[in-house]
């Protein structure tokens, strides 16, 4: 067999028993789902109600060479919202804590004199937290945009891998035989 045939397992030199890992993972993948009606006698009644499950099976070999999982993502954006918004309301708060002492004359001084203090103390301990928060959410980002880069190289990597039944191992056009045991690590190296 001529070594230019991409498809050649290189480590035992034949093509017969080489497949794509991607159709042997989706043929060796199946969804399942049943549904069905039930019933039940308790103390003489019948009681009925409805029944469904669902699964995937998955064959061992789809499972040892299955696609790489995608990293995880960070902390829900929604969340700052959340810690900005009740900042905002302890502002108010302290600000609305002065309105009813305006009316009683001379502690409105008093009153507001405090307010404004709780007010700038809210400021300038949530300007604080949240610069703390920011900053650590960007490293965050840059942390995450690092992995789905490792994880794009490592899912172009399983898309152009070929497996050797022959062999038991997993090789692409441009890379050299490696066993099905190690298959995280030869994503890795691309």
């Amino acid at each position: 067999m001529s070594s230019d045939n991409t498809f050649v397992c290189p480590s035992c030199r034949q093509l017969d028993r080489v497949q794509k890992v991607s159709s042997i993972v989706s043929s060796g993948t199946a969804s399942i789902s049943t549904s069905g009606t039930t019933s039940v006698r308790v103390d003489g009644e019948t009681h009925y109600g409805s029944v469904s499950q669902s699964g995937t099976s998955t064959t061992e070999l789809a499972r040892k060479l299955a696609k790489p999982s995608e990293p995880s993502g960070g902390c829900n954006p929604n969340f700052w919202w959340t810690v900005e918004l009740t900042c905002l309301f302890l502002i108010l708060g302290s600000i609305g804590s002065a309105l009813p002492l305006i009316s009683i004359g001379g502690l409105a001084l008093i009153g507001i004199v405090g307010s404004l203090a709780l007010t700038i103390g809210f400021i300038s301990i949530f300007k604080r937290v949240h610069v703390f928060f920011v900053r650590k959410e960007k490293a965050k980002e840059l942390i995450r945009e690092a992995a789905m880069q490792e994880y794009n190289k490592r899912l172009a990597t399983w898309n152009a891998m070929f497996y050797c039944y022959r062999c038991d191992g997993v090789f692409t056009r441009s890379s050299r035989f490696a066993a099905i045991a190690n298959v995280a690590e030869f994503l890795s190296k691309g």
